[in-house]
């Protein structure tokens, strides 16, 4: 019985004295280093590559036919190329949905309650926040450069602001086995780039002004100065320990992570 010897893209397995290269017409293939053993005919017209590459080093999106040129691009030639491509285009979309922001910052805020019944309360407070943001923005990972890398600076950005914020918020606590459940509505006027942020809240933990442990979930509508606005939904944690309190005043040091999609109405 013979052997079948044409295997690997129907080229003719060469297994004579144990080589076992594989017969690509104009030159051999040894499948051992993923290398032709000699140069590329054509290798002039590549002079970026090297001359004994096997698909210019990148056999999913081409196919060497006779060891000569890079071969056919995805969709006329390797069927890989094009399910790779499908792959890429699905992560990319779910990459771009979200972005994650950890915040580290000094808070120094005035509240006045201006009202309580009951668990709800009803007040306003004055902030003066510096921070320190890292951004992650993975929209572009999946997006490589001509060199098929994503460098840093792309996906994460650093920011540095003092922003200044007047906030009246209802918020109602309630205790289920222990464990404080917190719903709130609030207003935000930022006085830095004069937005209005209107955001629902439902947090488990201590929510208790500026002493916060707590995991929270939200949606949120910003009103910008130029008329556009932003609707996003978040959901993180949050942690903040007054340093200096007294019966209106705080100050206070803090972290919080969360991740953010943003959204249409």
């Amino acid at each position: 019985m013979g052997v079948y010897n044409f295997l690997y893209n129907g080229k003719e397995l060469q297994s004579d004295l144990g080589l076992n290269l594989y017969d690509f017409d104009t030159r051999f293939h040894d499948p051992a280093i993923g290398r032709f053993g000699t140069i590329d005919l054509l290798s002039e017209d590549y002079s970026f590559q090297t001359p004994y590459a096997y698909a210019v080093n990148n056999p999913i999106r081409f196919i060497e036919f006779q060891g000569m040129g890079p071969g056919n691009p995805y969709g006329t030639g390797n069927p890989l190329g094009v399910i790779a491509e499908g792959f890429r285009q699905v992560f990319d979309a779910g990459a771009s949905m979200f972005t994650a922001t950890a915040d580290f910052f000094m808070n120094i805020t005035r509240t006045d309650k201006l009202a309580s019944t009951g668990n709800t309360t009803i007040s306003e407070t004055s902030s003066t926040k510096t921070s320190v943001s890292i951004n992650a923005d993975f929209s572009d990972v999946f997006n490589p450069s001509a060199n098929n890398t994503v460098t840093l600076p792309e996906v994460f950005k650093f920011d540095f602001k003092t922003t200044q914020t007047a906030t009246t918020t209802i918020k109602n606590t309630t205790t289920i086995e222990g464990v404080p459940i917190n719903t709130s509505l609030s207003t935000t006027l930022n006085a830095t780039d004069q937005s209005v942020t209107n955001t629902a809240e439902v947090s488990v933990g201590i929510d208790n002004g500026n002493l916060q442990a707590k995991g929270f979930v939200n949606v949120s509508n910003t009103q910008h100065s130029d008329g556009s606005e932003t609707n996003k939904a978040a959901a993180g944690a949050k942690l903040e320990v007054p340093v200096y309190k007294d019966s209106k005043n705080t100050i206070s040091f803090g972290t919080q992570f969360k991740v953010e999609h943003e959204f249409q109405k």
